[in-house]
């Protein structure tokens, strides 16, 4: 992986967050019992893309580091924008405009981005 990467280039992995998950299982999906089953370690599944692995931040992290990356930032992305169950306002520039700034400010909140739907994690090759 270092190989691939030029001094101070970074790279760039957006993946599932685990409670992000859950909550979109019990609150969009409708589906409590199986989001409590994933809560307690049971494996992700979509119907559209099978099992999906699920893994804590702290993982991809030490990967990471193991490859001598730093790591720069992590950030929440889609906190706010799946939860509204009324998916024509979505269509309105105005309201985009205004969940789009909503999303920047929860994306670096550490409590937001725990629950966000995916993670932004962004690593570094150092010097």
């Amino acid at each position: 992986m270092l190989s691939l990467l030029e001094t101070n280039g970074k790279l760039s992995i957006v993946k599932h967050n685990r409670l992000g998950h859950v909550f979109s299982r019990a609150a969009l999906n409708n589906d409590p019992k199986n989001a409590l089953l994933e809560y307690q370690g049971a494996v992700a599944k979509s119907k559209n893309f099978g099992s999906i692995n699920v893994y804590p931040n702290q993982q991809l992290i030490d990967i990471l580091k193991k490859n001598e990356l730093s790591i720069e930032s992590i950030q929440g992305i889609r906190t706010a924008f799946g939860l509204p169950d009324n998916n024509q306002i979505k269509e309105e520039t105005s309201w985009q405009n205004d969940m789009f700034k909503l999303e920047l400010k929860l994306a670096d909140d550490p409590i937001a981005k725990q629950v966000s739907f995916f993670n932004h994690v962004i690593a570094k090759k150092p010097d």
